[in-house]
């Protein structure tokens, strides 16, 4: 007799949730009807007869005769605790089969006893609410108080015995198993790890049930309690496992990219995975629930996890959307926030050790680059510790992103297609960049240095691969594209350690040339910049047409060019003056003719 045969008047509200397992349940009825109609197995056709209510001859003479509500109440209670009774009688000769039988017999005996189970905690919730809301009423009911105390004593025990079994059944995917044989004993495991948590919250309102009828409930409670903290640790447990089994998984699709089966079964275990996150989340709020620290359930969750259609235009829809959307945020935020706060945290943290490490990068790297032996253009040294910065920096902001939650494979996939594109887009720049690379290899000129490139004349102050910035002696800035550089000549003044000075002066025919060239080597000798080797040149150059030209070429320190240059013009005026010697300065004659009235 089920429940609602005992309680016409009033449903059962205190039955274990069933939506989750029915298709679990008929697929092990149709079994139990396929193997009693082929085997014809007698123990269990028996245990079936003996699992349907029968009509007691009790309930017979209620019915013929009319008795008072009291009575009537009361043979309601007897013919539910009745049933009760041999729910029991059955749940313990299904036991008792239990390990006698495997395969599918097996599935099929468990399918019975949790399916008599069910309706054993339902009726027994129901009979004992029925008995609590009516005994102050009708007093007489007493007479079946301990009936239906014991009754409701038995179920910690029964519960107990399929929790055992529950935890016994459970089976591992193994790695050697296909996708599809994996999928299915994951949805077993996902089946028995929510019939295990169905079981204790069942456990739990048969003890609060309990306790009104005045049953020590404190040795179930703390066996609850184990239970609990028990069901949290075999799943932070098995989600390690999973973690691991995906981890592997996913070195294995390392190696072989193209493995269909090995996508499918990396597919399946994400799912799971997520599953089982989610089991263990609910567990752990049971467990805060009373009073046990979880902190550590929620570190693991936190290492564990990092179509539109034409009615999209309907008013209502969009209104029900965005109601849903923001309910979602609600509950998004209520749920996540604590943890999306400290994954900032962590965000933060690594970002500040990234820069630290970034500046120790940087000092290494430059100290590295003084002492090394490779002569390196200062431009090249710069460029050097910059990516040696940089590139702390990124691996920081990359690991950062990660405990963010963010994918990276999809970020650097979606940054080197952005990365294409731009580079297309973007054809001079990369001419400009390829310059510049060659230009830090071969070194042309140097920060600092004095040259004269694509029209161009002035100091070097820096460069990237992109432009150089020369500042003129005017103090102009001029940024030139690499480019432009490196495909004309360059003219680099200050590259080498000494320079030639390159000056002309001419004195007149008339002036004595011995004279004037011994005039020129005192004035180049005697100036203590000028480098006595190389050795000074003076020599008559050429005689021009209005002056006999003496070269004059002494050598110096590259930074002492312009300072040689004009002390030595100035010299050379002053003491030409002394001297008597002409700087002549070209000249013309003009002849005036004179034409008389007469000559016309």
């Amino acid at each position: 007799m089920s429940p609602s045969a005992v309680f016409p008047e009033k449903q059962s509200t205190g039955s274990v949730p069933k939506t989750m397992l029915l298709f679990h349940h008929l697929r092990r009825f149709s079994h139990l009807f396929l193997f009693l109609l082929i085997s014809g197995n007698p123990a269990l056709t028996s245990a079936q007869e003996s699992d349907a209510p029968k009509p007691s001859e009790s309930s017979q003479e209620a019915v013929a005769e009319e008795s008072s509500p009291q009575k009537e109440l009361e043979q309601e209670l007897t013919e539910a605790l009745s049933q009760i009774a041999k729910y029991r009688e059955t749940l313990q000769r299904l036991n008792a089969q239990r390990s006698k039988l495997e395969g599918i017999r097996q599935e099929v005996l468990d399918a019975r006893i949790s399916r008599t189970l069910d309706q054993l905690i339902s009726l027994s919730q129901a009979t004992t609410k029925k008995f609590l809301s009516n005994q102050e009423e009708y007093p007489g009911l007493d007479v079946l108080k301990e009936q239906i105390v014991e009754a409701m004593a038995s179920i910690p025990s029964l519960i107990g015995t399929e929790l055992a079994n529950n935890r016994a059944g459970i089976v591992l995917p193994r790695l050697d198993q296909t996708a599809l044989e994996q999928a299915g004993v994951l949805a077993e495991l996902e089946i028995a790890s929510r019939k295990y948590d169905e079981l204790l919250e069942a456990l739990s309102q048969s003890n609060k049930l309990a306790a009104e009828l005045g049953i020590d409930t404190a040795p179930v409670e703390a066996d609850i309690r184990r239970q609990i903290i028990r069901g949290a640790e075999g799943a932070s447990a098995y989600l390690d496992v999973t973690m691991d089994h995906l981890a592997r998984l996913r070195r294995q699709l390392a190696t072989l990219p193209k493995n269909e089966e090995l996508k499918a079964k990396i597919a399946v275990t994400e799912r799971h995975t997520l599953a089982v996150a989610d089991i263990l989340r609910k567990r752990a709020k049971k467990m805060a629930s009373t009073g046990i620290d979880v902190s550590w359930i929620e570190t693991q969750l936190i290492a564990a996890t990092g179509a539109l259609t034409t009615e999209i235009f309907n008013w209502n829809v969009v209104t029900g959307l965005a109601g849903q959307f923001f309910e979602g945020i609600v509950d998004w935020i209520s749920d996540n926030g604590a943890r999306i706060v400290f994954q900032i945290l962590v965000f933060l943290a690594i970002l500040a050790i990234a820069w630290k490490l970034a500046r120790l990068a940087q000092i290494v790297t430059q100290r590295a680059l003084r002492t090394t032996r490779v002569r390196l253009s200062q431009l090249l040294q710069d460029m050097i510790v910059s990516t040696a910065r940089s590139i702390v920096l990124v691996l920081g902001l990359l690991i950062g992103l990660s405990q963010l939650g963010v994918s990276l494979g999809p970020l650097l996939a979606g940054l080197g297609i952005a990365g294409f594109i731009v580079g297309f887009a973007l054809q001079d720049s990369l001419s400009n960049f390829a310059s510049g690379m060659m230009i830090l290899i071969y070194r042309p000129f140097d920060v600092g240095d004095v040259v004269d490139v694509n029209g161009a004349f002035g100091t070097v102050r820096e460069m990237s691969l992109v432009n150089t910035t020369v500042m003129t002696y005017d103090n102009q800035t001029l940024v030139v594209p690499n480019n432009q550089i490196w495909q004309n000549v360059i003219k680099n003044l200050t590259n080498q350690t000494t320079r030639r000075v390159d000056m002309t002066f001419g004195i007149s025919y008339g002036d004595d040339i011995e004279k004037a060239e011994r005039v020129l080597r005192e004035i180049v000798t005697s100036n203590d910049k000028v480098l006595e080797d190389p050795e000074p040149l003076i020599h008559v150059h050429e005689l021009g047409d209005s002056s006999v030209n003496f070269i004059v070429r002494p050598w110096v320190r590259t930074e002492d060019y312009w300072d040689t240059y004009w002390t030595i013009t100035r010299e050379v005026k002053m003491r030409f003056d002394a001297e008597g010697i002409s700087i002549p300065f070209p000249q013309r004659d003009v002849h005036l003719y004179t034409q008389t009235q007469s000559d016309t």
